[in-house]
């Protein structure tokens, strides 16, 4: 119970801070959203008295169907619906609210195996790792990709969280990955990418050093993280 509690708490502090949303009193437009971030039941239920619009979005253009998906909580998905809410509402990314069940796992999973990972892109417990791992690999390559620069953009690990992308090689996910690079790396995240197997990633890192006046060759400098490799 614990555990699961535990999870949930966790899932719910992704919601607010990834999705965006700011934590507001009771008597605001985005209550519900809120309420439904927070798995507050009873709190869902006040405010549908109180008149509130099930299909309200924020300035992310989620609804409070997003945040119940985001969280995997199928019992207030199933509630929302039933007040009316419309699973057919894109936000301003063009995810549908199960669309944002999948980044909401994303979300977890890079969480936890970003904490596996030590400063030189190292496992600490590779009996853990793999089967995070092997989850995101089979996942939909878009939607971690979109949780990575998520969860970068917030800066939550960021560092382990970019190591973990180049170890999960996503084909496509390059073009994000150096856009990252670009906005928030330093000199070893470059030569990173320069020496990480991926041609892309290494004419990205080359772009970074010419923009920042660095001098960065192959096979030199740092060696921490290897394309598409556990």
């Amino acid at each position: 119970m614990t555990r699961i509690a535990t999870r949930r708490a966790v899932l719910t502090r992704f919601a607010v801070l990834s999705m965006g949303l700011t934590i507001t009193s009771c008597a605001t437009p985005m209550s519900l959203h809120e309420a439904v971030a927070r798995g507050n039941v009873s709190r869902i239920d006040m405010c549908m008295k109180r008149g509130m619009s099930v299909n309200a979005q924020d300035d992310k253009g989620n609804t409070p169907l997003y945040y119940a998906y985001y969280q995997g909580r199928q019992d207030i998905v199933d509630r929302l619906i039933a007040y009316g809410a419309d699973p057919g509402i894109r936000n301003n990314d063009g995810d549908t609210p199960s669309d944002v069940r999948e980044i909401g796992r994303a979300d977890s999973l890079l969480h936890a195996g970003a904490k596996l990972l030590n400063g030189r892109a190292d496992w600490t417990d590779t009996a853990k790792a793999r089967p995070i791992y092997d989850e995101l690999k089979r996942m939909n390559g878009l939607i971690v990709t979109k949780a990575v620069v998520r969860k970068v953009t917030a800066g939550e690990d960021r560092l382990r969280v970019l190591f973990l992308a180049v170890k999960l090689g996503i084909t496509g996910s390059e073009e994000h990955l150096n856009a990252v690079l670009q906005t928030y790396g330093d000199k070893n995240m470059a030569e990173d990418y320069l020496n990480s197997g991926s041609q892309l990633l290494s004419e990205g890192a080359k772009r970074w050093a010419n923009e920042h006046g660095y001098s960065i060759n192959a096979g030199g400098g740092s060696h921490r993280v290897a394309w598409g490799r556990f």
